[in-house]
């Protein structure tokens, strides 16, 4: 079985539950999602929803979270990390370019997204994953649904490969150079 992960805080504005809704469409013999969510410290309710949701699917499992630095340490076992956003059409969310990226690439995963533009050419640059064409459950899924071991394995290759070029270590120098001229 392919095991997905998703990781972040459980804010009602991402629209969770819509993740829960792509393990819904995919073959649950094949693929095992994986939800390693902090509640908000503003809706424990929609935490709750979310958990009680995840438990009705017998291939969807609720992990306890782990502190911030440890994070790509322990998403390592599994194999790829997959993130949709409903609010695509917002500006900012089209181009950002979420922590949750780096820790899919520092834990060596392949990547399942929506069309987020910035995210998008990270992502074909080291050919890290798959990216969706349309913001839709049923795209991502399809992806997914795609997804053999073989691609699985060359994309955490991908991922291995990728890792040192965009380390924050390396990456902290680049935005010092661009204050400078600043």
């Amino acid at each position: 079985r392919i095991k997905l992960i998703l990781h972040g805080i459980a804010n009602k504005n991402r629209k969770l539950e819509l993740m829960i809704q792509i393990a819904d469409a995919v073959d649950a013999n094949r693929f095992e999602f994986y939800f390693m969510l902090v509640p908000s410290p503003h809706d424990q309710a929609y935490f709750d929803y979310l958990k009680d949701e995840i438990n009705k699917r017998p291939h969807c499992f609720l992990i306890p979270p782990v502190p911030t630095p440890a994070i790509c340490e322990h998403i390592n076992r599994f194999d790829v990390g997959f993130y949709m956003y409903d609010n695509s059409s917002n500006f900012n969310m089209q181009h950002y370019l979420p922590n949750k990226l780096y820790e899919f690439i520092q834990a060596r995963l392949g990547i399942v997204i929506g069309p987020y533009i910035e995210m998008k050419r990270v992502m074909e640059e080291y050919e890290l994953g798959y990216v969706a064409n349309e913001n839709t459950v049923s795209a991502i899924a399809a992806l997914i649904n795609d997804l053999t071991k073989e691609d699985v394995e060359r994309l955490k290759a991908n991922a291995h490969t990728a890792a040192e070029k965009v380390a924050g270590e390396r990456e902290v120098g680049k935005m010092a150079e661009v204050f400078k001229t600043l």
